[in-house]
């Protein structure tokens, strides 16, 4: 993750931890403070929020874009990799069962897809008694269906035990989550904020 990516990552999740903190306190603003000078009143506390909403947008959309650039192709090629390592097992042993003298290296997800679901294999043909001699190619039928379980237990997988799911995706959900938490119901509300600026 770059500096940049970083920033905006940080400076996301502090507005929208702010907008959470200001719902779920039902916090009113009567005082406001700079640099250690204090004002007891101002004649729009709304602009507070107002403030606070056009951050949240500004960063969110800072944030779009260095997700766009790093933080997706980053999650998807974990989530690949992982899915890629354990489908091997499962697409060896299903072609196995119907070519068990099935020969070279174990297939992976990707590879399977590439070939639009139809495994390409050789194997022993052993009629003739010369083991490894004679070697016929053969094609099979493998529907994505047989590895639904391997592409779910991956994506869980990805979201609990790799960092790639709090590093990219989190700050997204939190972000969706502000979006329906704080958008009515209170003073700073999105919707509030909007109508103050056309007021």
């Amino acid at each position: 993750m770059s500096d940049g990516f970083l920033r905006q990552r940080r400076n996301l999740l502090i507005v929208c931890l702010m907008l959470i903190f200001c719902k779920f306190s039902k916090l009113e603003i009567s005082k406001f403070s700079i640099l250690g000078v204090q004002f007891n009143s101002f004649e729009s506390p709304e602009s507070v929020y107002v403030a606070l909403w056009v951050c949240w947008v500004y960063f969110l959309f800072r944030y779009y874009q260095y997700f766009c650039q790093e933080g997706l192709p980053k999650f998807i090629a974990v989530y690949v990799d992982l899915l890629n390592d354990m489908c091997k097992l499962k697409i060896d042993r299903v072609v196995l069962k119907q070519h068990p003298m099935k020969t070279g290296n174990k297939i992976n997800f990707t590879t399977l897809k590439s070939w639009s679901w139809v495994y390409h294999g050789q194997e022993d043909n052993i009629e003739n008694g010369l083991h490894g001699v004679n070697i016929s190619n053969f094609e099979m039928p493998f529907p994505m269906r047989y590895l639904y379980l391997e592409i779910i237990l991956s994506f869980l997988h990805v979201c609990f035990n790799r960092s790639a799911f709090t590093d990219y995706i989190f700050p997204v959900l939190i972000s969706v989550f502000v979006v329906i938490y704080c958008s009515v119901g209170w003073a700073g509300s999105l919707i509030g904020a909007v109508l103050h600026l056309y007021s």
